[in-house]
């Protein structure tokens, strides 16, 4: 008689919260509260600036918040990307999430704005990301406080190619995400036969006749 193999396994999904994967902020001050670069439109300013910076995964985990140093002088809608590395600049978009501040220049040097990035991509270890504020729509002028850290700094005017401001002050950001998590527990393997079945139900029936 063949046997019969029955493996039953389960596994168990779940995630790790609260993960930095990138952080340039201080503690207790988190950034420059008086140091910043402009985020604009032409409209306001002149010039349509967008700014952004390059910076290294810590861990791997899905992007679930992005939190800001920002403030804005007049009340306007900002747009976070996020990139690939295209050494030069940003190479291709993994994701894009519009927000506003109600921060006003110059009050705080501890107050972030929090981003919430569902369905957010997920990074790795030790690749290089590039994080961009831009303005949206019009009548944008807003303020992203310098950090405490450096890294290559990129801005791009009149939505025209990006260019690199060398080494300098990133701009202050914190991402956060969880890491997915997938354990295994096999069941204990059984081997039954249908010989071993029978031999059983004949075995327990004369134990109850008795």
């Amino acid at each position: 008689m063949k046997s019969l193999r029955l493996i039953h396994v389960m596994v168990f999904a779940c995630a790790l919260r609260g993960e930095t994967i990138y952080s340039n902020l201080g503690d207790p001050v988190l950034y420059k509260g008086k140091v910043s670069r402009n985020i604009s439109t032409n409209d306001v300013a002149l010039l349509t600036i967008t700014q952004g910076f390059r910076f290294t995964a810590l861990t791997t985990a899905v992007l679930e918040q992005i939190e800001l140093g920002v403030a804005a002088s007049r009340k306007g809608t900002l747009t976070a990307n996020l990139w690939t590395d295209g050494v030069t600049g940003p190479g291709d978009l993994l994701g894009s999430w519009d927000f506003t501040t109600t921060e006003r220049p110059g009050q705080s040097d501890t107050v972030l704005t929090t981003l919430a990035t569902p369905g957010g991509p997920k990074l790795t270890a030790g690749v290089n990301y590039i994080l961009t504020l831009a303005p949206r729509g019009t009548g944008v002028a807003a303020l992203w406080h310098d950090s405490y850290e450096s890294a290559s700094v990129f801005f791009a005017i009149d939505n025209g190619p990006w260019e690199s401001a060398g080494i300098s002050a990133a701009g202050a950001a914190r991402l956060t995400g969880s890491i997915p998590t997938v354990t295994t527990v096999p069941e204990p393997v059984q081997i039954l036969t249908l010989g071993g079945v029978l031999v059983l139900a004949v075995s327990r029936r004369r134990r109850w006749r008795r």
